[in-house]
């Protein structure tokens, strides 16, 4: 999200340390995270944007968002307590995993939707 003078100053010393704005590291934006680490198939963290136009927000200091293409590791890796939300894509638990994730996790609340998933 580009917009005013201050963000093509921004994307511009982005290009300088960067070489473009291609990769990754040289993401620029307005929200509350900024993209500290980038750790390709592994994980990405990210920051607190002190600049953030929402006084006090976010109020978490950090998120790491963690990549794991297996969903059974990654089921197990949140039923342990790794992961802080349901680990499939959009923070959500597989129909299939349902049962169990409701015997490990008993406070557990669902709510069930219908999503369109194509790719």
């Amino acid at each position: 999200m580009l917009g005013g003078d201050h963000d093509v100053d921004r994307a511009q010393e982005a290009v300088d340390q960067y070489g473009d704005l291609k990769r990754p590291e040289a993401c620029i934006g307005t929200g509350p995270w900024m993209l500290e680490r980038f750790e390709p198939n592994v994980r990405s963290t990210f920051v607190r944007n002190p600049g953030y136009f929402l006084p006090a927000l976010p109020y978490a200091d950090g998120v790491e968002l963690a990549v794991d293409p297996d969903p059974s590791s990654s089921l197990a890796s949140w039923l342990a307590g790794r992961y802080d939300f349901a680990p499939s894509y959009g923070m959500v638990v597989r129909r299939v995993d349902l049962d169990a994730a409701k015997r490990r996790k008993p406070g557990l609340q669902t709510s069930e939707f219908t999503w369109m998933i194509t790719g």
